[in-house]
């Protein structure tokens, strides 16, 4: 088989955004928070707004498109209760930000976006809640056509990180479901359904990150065939799969799903050169997947562990040609080794 490890942990990196995306995605954020408190202390000062990042931004699984682009939430928290329906207090922060990013600001359903000329999105909802503390209440999220909707991010966050299957490699592997999902030619189900069902269903493997990607994607391809389902973990326990019930897209997910199986089957555990496998997962993956060896990376790692094993016995001879083996015909019989240093 061809272990790919090192690539998937390359590939991860890859997909962060740059530094220079990030410095300026986060002065954009700080500016966007500075307005709006600004906006809201000179025209509506019965409100204080107070800010929480939340999304994928805050679970460190935000990632770069193959459209080089990503987006951050900022949720805008009111403690003070709103006399006014829920899409004016929308319209106080499309206010506030108008002309922000030399754009108009889009006035979604759930959230007020501001596009920056296609480098990143900042998504602010906003929310009312008089006790932030008070986990028995969620907070309001307000919106253009539905009013009031509960709806709590933030003890979604605690809801992931607080998981058994909770680790590094579980954050690893839904940044490249994500990826998978960008990269497909249809729609796919959205981060945080991706999220949930990553996180309910991780299989961890600590030294691959290949088969637990790969051990990952048949339960929860086996979860979906029993229950073709994902609830929300918090507030509001709504489906995320809610737009994936016509039998087109539900046709294509298990589509998706089998081919990821499939050929990531072929390239985890049948392929023995590295470089074909990387091919394979460049296609299922995105093209930031990086090449692999052009060899089997299996056997070659199989030769100098055995090479050291005998390096470090006392049985160990140098013959002429510098090749080191058990072998004392024409050899010279090398000194101890103790490995200090690793």
């Amino acid at each position: 088989m061809a272990n790919c490890n090192k690539l998937f942990l390359k590939f991860n990196n890859e997909l962060n955004i740059t530094t220079t995306k990030k410095t300026a995605l986060l002065g954009s954020a700080k500016a966007v928070k500075t307005q709006i408190t600004n906006y809201f202390k000179a025209n509506h000062s019965e409100y204080t707004p107070m800010y929480a990042y939340q999304g994928s931004y805050k679970l460190k699984t935000m990632i770069r498109t193959k459209k080089d682009t990503c987006d951050i939430d900022i949720g805008v928290y009111l403690r003070e209760k709103p006399d006014v329906v829920a899409s004016t207090i929308q319209g106080y922060v499309w206010d506030a930000l108008e002309n922000h990013s030399g754009s108009t600001p889009s006035h979604k359903n759930k959230c007020i976006r501001i596009d920056y000329a296609s480098q990143y999105n900042i998504d602010v909802p906003v929310y009312y809640k008089a006790d932030l503390a008070d986990n028995s209440v969620s907070p309001k999220l307000a919106t253009k056509n539905d009013g009031w909707l509960d709806s709590d991010p933030l003890r979604f966050y605690e809801w992931v990180t607080t998981h058994a299957n909770y680790c590094e490699q579980l954050v690893r592997i839904i940044r490249y479901l994500k990826s998978w999902s960008d990269t497909a030619d249809k729609k796919l189900p959205p981060g945080v359904a991706l999220t949930v069902i990553a996180t309910n269903h991780f299989s961890k493997k600590d030294d691959r990150d290949d088969l637990s990607l790969l051990e990952t994607a048949k339960n929860i391809r086996a979860s979906l065939r029993t229950y073709y389902a994902i609830k929300m973990k918090v507030s509001p326990y709504d489906d995320l799969l809610a737009d994936f019930i016509t039998p087109e897209r539900k046709d294509y997910l298990f589509e998706q799903l089998d081919k990821l199986i499939t050929e990531g089957d072929k390239a985890a555990n049948s392929e023995k050169n590295q470089l074909t496998a990387s091919k394979i997962w460049y296609k299922l993956l995105g093209e930031r997947f990086p090449a692999g060896a052009d060899e089997d990376v299996d056997a070659k790692e199989k030769a100098l562990l055995e090479k050291a094993k005998i390096i470090l016995s006392s049985t160990a001879y140098t013959d002429k040609k510098a090749n080191v083996t058990e072998n004392s015909n024409n050899g010279l019989k090398n000194p101890p080794h103790k490995n200090f240093g690793g």
